[in-house]
Parts: structure tokens; C-alpha cells; sequence
């Protein structure tokens, strides 16, 4: 059975019986505020600002754990919590939940970024689903919290991504990002089935 089909699959179970809470809302995003880039009082030091990885976010510091260790704390979790994990060449942690394939994605560099991802679970195999997907990924990524969804391919992959300040701290919200991931795979397939705006549009 292909993901797609899985999914499908899944949709026509009951919500309580498949354990699937439905998260709304979105993260607000954040923005420099005027008055205080004024305040830099210059051209030069608005380039500093805006330099890379300077105030970005991005910058990152030698890990204080190696990735091999936190992929052990992350694979270690997950088996006692009931599941079959194994780290894979890449030194990621795969595993399956509600018959979806998944993995945590552990940064080589960047101790405090983690990901839980769903890869490759929705197909694009007809030009409406095409058509339709950038606004079912926008849709779905401002409605579910945390949540990622894009394409890539012609496929569909879902996440949830954040930064951590410890591995522990990851641990404590890793079943949680999971069901969220997977509540974002079900909220894709319901926006996919929509008719295209474009399409409606012209009736």
C-alpha cells in the first residue's frame, strides 16, 4: 500500500478511534519594528544587521552533544515508548506511526534544531492535485500549529521543526510533535480534495 493510499485509508476512520485532535491556529510571525532599526542610526549598521547569520537565527555553535548521541537519546525514547526505531545512514531516527513512515531529522552542526518529519506521504499524480497543492501546503501551514507542509518532486512532505535548548527539552515535546505531524497529513489531505480556486472560478 503507498503512503497516499494509507492516508486515504486512514481519513475514513473515525477521529477517536485513530487518536487524531485537530490543532488550529498559527504562530504569529515576528517583525523588527521600525523605531528600533532607526535607532541603528546608520547605513552601516543596518548592513551589519542584515549581514548573514548575523541576528538571523541561523548562526550556530559548536554542539555541546555529538549527533550520534542525541540520535541514541532520540532512538532510546522513542523505544520505550512502544515504537521501532533505527537510525539510518544519514544518522536521522526513522520509525513508523499510524502506518506512516517518519524520522527525526538531528542536525549535524546545531544541537538545538530537531525536525519530525512525514516524507513523501501524498503523490501529486493528476494536474488538479497540482494545481491545487501550493495552496493546500499554504493552507495547512498557517492553520496547524507548528506545522510545515511543501512538495517536493511532484511528492508531499510534512514537518514540524523547532529549536530546542537541550535534547532533553526536544524529548519532552517529541510525542506531540509526532501526533501534530501526522493531525497536518490529515488536514493536507482534506485541503487537496478541494476544488482549485482556478477551476472554480471559471463555472
Amino acid at each position: 500500500m503507498t503512503n497516499r493510499m494509507l492516508v486515504v485509508s486512514l481519513m475514513r476512520c473515525s477521529a477517536a478511534a485513530m487518536g487524531l485532535a485537530l490543532l488550529a491556529g498559527c504562530l504569529p510571525g515576528t517583525a523588527r519594528p521600525a523605531a528600533a532599526i532607526a535607532r541603528q542610526g546608520s547605513a552601516r549598521s543596518l548592513l551589519a544587521v542584515s549581514a548573514p547569520g548575523a541576528g538571523t537565527g541561523q548562526e550556530t555553535k559548536r554542539p555541546a552533544m555529538s549527533k550520534p548521541k542525541r540520535a541514541a537519546l532520540v532512538r532510546d525514547f522513542l523505544a520505550e515508548k512502544g515504537y521501532k526505531p533505527t537510525i539510518d545512514n544519514d544518522g536521522d531516527v526513522r520509525f513508523q506511526y499510524q502506518g506512516l513512515n517518519l524520522y527525526v531529522g538531528i542536525d549535524d552542526d546545531d544541537d538545538e534544531y530537531y525536525q519530525v518529519v512525514v516524507p513523501n506521504f501524498w503523490s501529486l499524480d493528476t494536474a488538479a492535485e497540482k494545481l491545487r497543492a501550493p495552496s493546500a501546503n499554504t493552507e495547512v501551514t498557517r492553520r496547524v500549529k507548528a506545522v510545515k507542509v511543501w512538495t517536493v518532486r511532484g511528492d508531499t512532505w510534512c514537518a514540524v521543526e523547532a529549536f530546542y535548548a537541550s535534547a532533553h527539552d526536544f524529548l519532552a515535546v517529541l510525542e506531540r510533535s509526532i501526533r501534530t505531524c501526522y493531525g497536518g497529513v490529515m488536514e493536507f489531505a482534506k485541503a487537496i480534495g478541494k476544488k482549485p480556486a482556478a477551476a472554480a472560478s471559471r463555472r
